[in-house]
């Protein structure tokens, strides 16, 4: 990680539009979650970004170096960004930089085994809990 303005930063990365891979409103597919994993495809994975119950700006995602998975609060130029995106837009690009003080969580990862979900308990316990992974039939376009 890089000192920066006294604090770690743990991700920088310019974040763009790019229309063969990026989706409007799609969390895991949008251009902030494409370029965190770009910025470190090897150790980087999982990236998600949403909003939780308070509509802050949460950008989620894993490292295999520390097994261990971040959830960041976007800062404020990420959050516009995002706002514009969103809403159909097409911002200039910016640079993303996710610091110490930008992190809101840290815990580790929960290992999947076949045909079962994680559910994070109290003290990081592991509940395995069953998954019905039927497929469901797609709606038909009329």
């Amino acid at each position: 990680m890089i000192q920066k303005r006294g604090r770690k930063l743990h991700i920088q990365c310019w974040v763009r539009y790019d229309p063969n891979y990026d989706v409007v409103g799609h969390r895991k597919n949008c251009p902030i979650s494409h370029r965190i994993q770009e910025s470190d495809p090897t150790d980087v994975f999982d990236v998600d970004v949403k909003r939780d119950q308070k509509q802050r700006v949460i950008i989620a995602f894993s490292r295999r170096s520390t097994d261990m998975r971040y959830w960041y609060e976007a800062p404020p130029d990420a959050v516009v960004w995002v706002n514009r995106f969103d809403s159909g837009k097409r911002p200039r690009g910016f640079m993303l930089e996710l610091t110490d003080a930008d992190l809101v969580e840290a815990s580790p990862r929960l290992h999947n085994l076949p045909g079962t979900s994680s559910a994070r308990a109290p003290g990081y316990e592991i509940i395995r809990v069953p998954v019905d992974r039927t497929w469901r039939t797609p709606p038909v376009a009329t």
